[in-house]
């Protein structure tokens, strides 16, 4: 509940700064640091290096090693911060702007606070103190969020842009340090120094593959079909992923620590994954095919007529996601048992299936482009739970059986929806719409009484005791 409220206000905060910069700052402001941030993300990847999961996986930690960690952690960091801040003139060359030399300055030491900032953090999710991580990120976040708004406004103009993310973390930084109740010394744990290299690269390893996997379209589609085109498939991409990322992030931020804490117990961890699945499902599917029943009304009515190309792409893509959703947290279950090499092989044969995936599917157009991805997510996302729940042997039919509940709630609903949809032919978009979103809740609500109704009743009970 900790977890998910904070999610919620930082998403809103967030959405609510972009638009108050977005009246105080021209254009220029952001597509500046736009053109940093692919940079600045994959130097943020290499900073973290996995070793903040390193800490919640473990099974025995002490001061020594925690102190060993920091300090390899900021190391690494501060290498990747030298890398970035090198970086900067090539930058300012190719884009022929001067600012992005102080920009990636600026975006350099946000790379250290982040490392410094990685084992209190650890720290505290390893005690599952989610409300303390939740009031440390969410107070940062407003901080940050103010003091660019108020640089704004003072017409700091870039500078505001820049400074937001280094000042959020520097206060999520003192109060998670302060939450944690731990501070470095400079003993050294040298005989660790080899395994949490070894489990961190491989996790590093995992999360480049993964970065290279969802930015690859961008370069295809970009070159080959136009930023008409890129921007379509972006924008189907991105409703998609919002509702369907919020529900997973949520427990995956929960499940980690949890089945780090059970790897030794595997009935316990097997029964812990199920129930997180099942509940990642009942939220989750409901969403995805009610975008795929509604999309020829929502696009044009949220996003305007120009938009409508994107109906057939976001059609598909709710598909893929609909099963990343479940998928994703997979991954979760090799980490939380220190099989990090392995979760880097699957990787290894997804990131390769998609590029081969999207290179056959850019011959159709855009069009094609969907559906190669959606064919690539799913069949990669498959692999990582068969090779996921074949560690934990847990048969893949009981899995199945986990999601045949909320799946057949949620095509009931679908069919519900179209017959609503199509029995309104003449209505306005807009009402035609608002009609199936009511219907299509109701509908869920009550397909998911009589065919899910354990599931249901497991969640109520959850809500309940979270409440206290």
């Amino acid at each position: 509940m900790w977890t998910g409220l904070g999610q919620v206000l930082r998403q809103v905060v967030a959405f609510g700064t972009q638009i108050a910069l977005a009246r105080l700052l021209a254009p220029e402001a952001f597509g500046l640091v736009a053109m940093m941030t692919i940079a600045s993300e994959l130097a943020m990847l290499f900073a973290d290096f996995g070793i903040g999961s390193a800490i919640v996986q473990r099974r025995q930690i002490d001061r020594k090693l925690l102190s060993t960690c920091f300090w390899l952690n900021l190391g690494i960091a501060g290498a990747c911060a030298v890398a970035l801040i090198g970086a900067g003139p090539f930058m300012a060359s190719y884009f022929g702007h001067t600012e992005l030399i102080v920009l990636t300055m600026i975006a350099g030491f946000n790379l250290l606070v982040n490392g410094a900032m990685v084992i209190p953090q650890a720290v505290l999710m390893r005690r599952m103190h989610f409300r303390q991580l939740t009031i440390g990120q969410t107070i940062g976040s407003l901080t940050g969020s103010f003091v660019a708004i108020g640089a704004a406004l003072m017409g700091a103009g870039v500078w505001s842009l820049a400074v937001q993310p280094v000042l959020g973390s520097f206060m999520a930084l003192l109060l998670m340090a302060r939450a944690a109740q731990w501070h470095p010394d400079f003993s050294m744990d040298k005989k660790s120094i080899r395994s949490l290299v070894n489990f961190g690269g491989n996790l590093l390893g995992a999360n480049v593959l993964g970065f290279v996997g969802r930015n690859m379209h961008s370069f295809l589609i970009g070159k080959s079909l136009g930023s008409a085109s890129l921007g379509i498939y972006n924008m189907a991409q991105t409703i998609a992923y919002m509702p369907a990322y919020q529900v997973s992030v949520v427990v995956q931020k929960v499940l980690f620590p949890t089945l780090s804490r059970l790897q030794d117990d595997r009935p316990g961890l097997r029964a812990a994954y199920l129930r997180a699945v099942g509940a990642v499902a009942v939220c989750t599917f409901p969403m995805m095919m009610g975008l795929y029943a509604t999309a020829d009304d929502l696009v044009p009515v949220v996003l305007g007529p120009d938009w409508l190309p994107m109906v057939v792409v976001l059609e598909i893509v709710s598909w893929a996601w609909m099963i990343q959703s479940v998928g994703t947290i997979a991954g979760t279950i090799l980490v939380s048992i220190g099989e990090t090499r392995l979760m880097f092989r699957a990787m290894g044969l997804t990131t390769v299936l998609t590029v081969v995936a999207l290179l056959i599917g850019i011959r159709g157009g855009l069009l094609g482009v969907a559906i190669a991805a959606s064919l690539a997510t799913a069949a990669s996302y498959t692999i990582i739970v068969v090779v996921a729940l074949a560690r934990i042997e847990l048969p893949l039919l009981r899995y199945l059986a986990t999601l045949m509940r909320p799946f057949a709630a949620a095509v009931g609903m679908t069919v519900i929806v179209l017959v609503i949809k199509h029995a309104m032919p003449d209505v306005t978009p807009m009402t035609r719409l608002v009609t199936c979103v009511l219907g299509g809740v109701v509908a869920y609500l009550g397909w998911t009484l009589v065919l899910n109704r354990e599931q249901a009743l497991d969640l109520v009970k959850f809500a309940k005791s979270a409440r206290g």
